[in-house]
């Protein structure tokens, strides 16, 4: 599992410098205007009918039925495979036809607060990304077959393509002034990616065409995964419902905070990708097959580590929220009020940033044991948290409402998670201190900027000499950070921090 997770790491790793390469260019060359809210708000859409689902469908219900079936009936795990391609094909060409006809009506829905200009053009956005959904969805399939055979090209490479195909289309929008060239690169991303996914599948021997056999062997092969999935649906459309709200919300507040939003999610995103992404995927492939002791530790071992380096990060992303949007967007079209607006949700965003490293990860690791209800559980509830502070805290918070209920969320379904893996205590037991130490740093920026109001490098330089110090002085957290630094480097094959 940990030289998956290595390389599902290099993967993201590339990927998010592309994306960040990305984000600049999007930012410096359009801001938080018309032209962004109304493509942020089109990408949003387009993901709205079928991401959640058909992740959860791949992931959740196809990914750890078909690694036990290719252990112990190939046969039946080929049969999946082409059952599963053809529901996808069928289910993308569908909603891709549908998301052309309903552009208009779904970009209102969406976004009440836009102007007559910015729906027109958001819809015309979800028109031509819609033509990338059947390869997107087929995608997902082959890089979790690909994954299944021990392998993660397809999953490490996926944002690196599509990153590229963004960026490029951006430029061309840009320099040309056409505006649809941007969704224009992410549907180029896509065909590519799928020509390449369906070539990697095919090396490994499975075939891509072919008949599963009549309707009673259809419904044996599909009703293991048909069962998990009723269970696993609940999950996207809950987080349906919150996008909607969030994205209603974002577009009454301010007319920068579609974008705005985006541009935050993309910094503790990327975290998410970097860090979490390679533990739950790798778990979901490698996690069904072991014992419940082997289990345990593994999550265990992921657990602690994604606290140790999650925590430090919610602190520092708080802290100097500002600095870091001014440092990576103001150039350009991003302007001082674009800076303000996304700094505010970034700073409100960056205290969940722990939770959801932690919550995204064991997710997976209950996913990959069966535990499906618990998932749905936690999503649920968490979801209807951030719905709730969204509805209701608004007028108060600002825009920095957007992040707090991100953050609230992943704070519910961490909880959650961690009670149903029973590693609340064993976790909380090896990193109080960690917790202790990040409080202790929130205050003293606190304080701090209260009475003297610091020069951001000394604040800055005070909280990385604050880490370092507690670090080195307290026993468990340097014995905690080496293991961290162990399990995420080359010499981390054997390290287990219940040990």
């Amino acid at each position: 599992m940990q030289g998956l997770v290595k390389r599902l790491l290099l993967g993201g790793i590339a990927g998010k410098v592309l994306g960040v390469l990305r984000e600049l260019v999007a930012a410096w060359c359009l801001g938080t205007g018309l032209v962004a809210n109304a493509y942020r708000l089109a990408q949003a859409a387009f993901l709205l009918p079928l991401h959640g689902f058909v992740s959860d469908a791949i992931n959740g219900a196809f990914t750890p039925r078909y690694a036990r079936l290719r252990v112990d009936d190939p046969d039946e795990a080929q049969r999946l495979f082409v059952a599963m391609q053809q529901i996808l094909l069928i289910a993308g060409v569908a909603v891709a036809a549908a998301l052309m006809f309903w552009a208009e009506h779904l970009v209102a829905l969406m976004a009440p607060g836009f102007s007559a200009e910015a729906r027109q053009l958001s819809a015309q956005y979800v028109m031509v990304l819609a033509l990338a959904l059947p390869a997107y969805v087929l995608v997902g399939l082959y890089g979790a077959t690909e994954l299944v055979h021990g392998q993660g090209t397809l999953v490490a490479a996926r944002a690196s393509v599509q990153s590229v195909g963004l960026l490029l289309g951006t430029l061309a929008a840009w320099a040309l002034n056409r505006p649809l060239l941007i969704a224009v690169g992410f549907v180029t991303a896509y065909l590519g990616l799928l020509v390449w996914a369906a070539l990697v599948n095919r090396k490994l021997g499975l075939r891509l065409t072919g008949r599963v056999g009549p309707a009673s062997l259809w419904g044996a092969t599909l009703k293991p995964v048909a069962r998990v999935f009723a269970v696993l649906i609940w999950v996207p459309l809950a987080l349906q419902v919150s996008q909607v709200v969030e994205r209603r919300t974002a577009s009454g507040l301010d007319v920068n905070a579609v974008a705005a939003l985006d541009y935050a999610r993309f910094i503790t995103e990327t975290l998410l990708i970097l860090i979490a992404m390679p533990f739950g995927v790798a778990g979901q492939a490698a996690m069904p097959t072991m014992t419940d002791g082997a289990f345990r530790r593994e999550a265990l071992r992921a657990t602690t580590v994604l606290v140790v380096v999650g925590l430090p990060l919610s602190a520092f992303i708080w802290a100097h929220a500002q600095l870091i949007v001014s440092v990576l967007f103001q150039r350009g079209a991003f302007t001082q009020a674009s800076v303000a607006v996304t700094a505010q949700i970034l700073g409100a965003y960056a205290l969940g940033v722990v939770f959801l490293l932690v919550a995204y990860a064991g997710q997976k690791f209950l996913n990959a044991r069966g535990q499906n209800g618990m998932v749905l559980r936690s999503t649920v509830l968490g979801v209807g948290a951030a719905v709730v502070c969204n509805l209701f805290l608004g007028r108060l918070l600002g825009v920095a409402v957007l992040g707090a209920a991100a953050a609230l969320s992943g704070l519910v379904m961490m909880v959650l998670v961690l009670h149903a893996l029973g590693l609340t205590r064993a976790v909380w037991q090896r990193t109080w201190t960690w917790w202790v130490t990040a409080v202790l740093h929130v205050l003293i920026v606190c304080i701090g900027r209260e009475l003297i109001a610091p020069a951001w490098w000394i604040e800055l330089l005070t909280g990385l000499v604050f880490w370092l110090l507690v670090v080195a002085a307290v026993r468990p957290q340097r014995e905690l950070a080496v293991q961290a630094w162990r399990m995420l480097s080359k010499r981390g094959g054997n390290v287990d921090p219940s040990e």
